[in-house]
């Protein structure tokens, strides 16, 4: 699953200071971001840090699954930067979005666009791995063929860590 980025044009007026020293101060800024639920942390740690180098910026972050976003500012919402979780969205909102822009839609500006990052599945085994677990291959034939799935079969929104009370083992068919 890739993290797709856009985002919208803008522009901040500067004023000269009135003292002789050639530093400008900028006007006061709003960034609507929208950004997957599972960005939330991260995004959170690069907000902050964005403070210290553009206090003029105030983000405004909403967080939520990327078809909710997407909804979202396809109804208007105010959005300056979108950060899906996966193409899907993004190409339903864009106009050179291929097949998926089912609805014609020119949202996204193409020319912004850009993989941020991808997802890609771990696995983690226990400090000093007592079991020797190596691969997923062999973490199935240890589990005898059986899989984890989210909570009685139902798909968990990912916006923290996996807890095991989260977890059910079951049969393969």
């Amino acid at each position: 699953m890739a993290l797709a980025l856009t985002a919208c044009s803008g522009s901040a007026d500067t004023d000269s200071t009135t003292d002789d020293t050639t530093e400008t101060t900028a006007e006061p800024v709003e960034l609507h971001v929208f950004a997957a639920a599972s960005m939330q942390e991260s995004l959170d740690q690069v907000i902050e840090a964005y403070k210290a180098v553009a206090p003029e910026v105030a983000v405004v972050a909403t967080y939520d699954s990327s078809g909710t976003l997407k909804t979202q500012i396809q109804e208007g919402a105010d959005c300056d930067v979108f950060i899906s979780a996966a193409p899907k969205q993004m190409n339903q909102l864009d106009a050179e979005g291929g097949e998926e822009n089912t609805e014609g839609l020119d949202l996204v500006n193409s020319a912004t666009r850009l993989d941020l990052l991808e997802n890609k599945v771990t696995l983690a085994v226990p400090e000093g791995n007592p079991k020797g677990i190596e691969s997923f291959d062999q973490l199935a034939e240890l589990a005898g063929q059986r899989r984890c799935v989210p909570g009685h079969g139902q798909q968990r929104r990912s916006s923290g860590p996996v807890h095991p009370e989260d977890l059910h083992l079951l049969r393969s068919e």
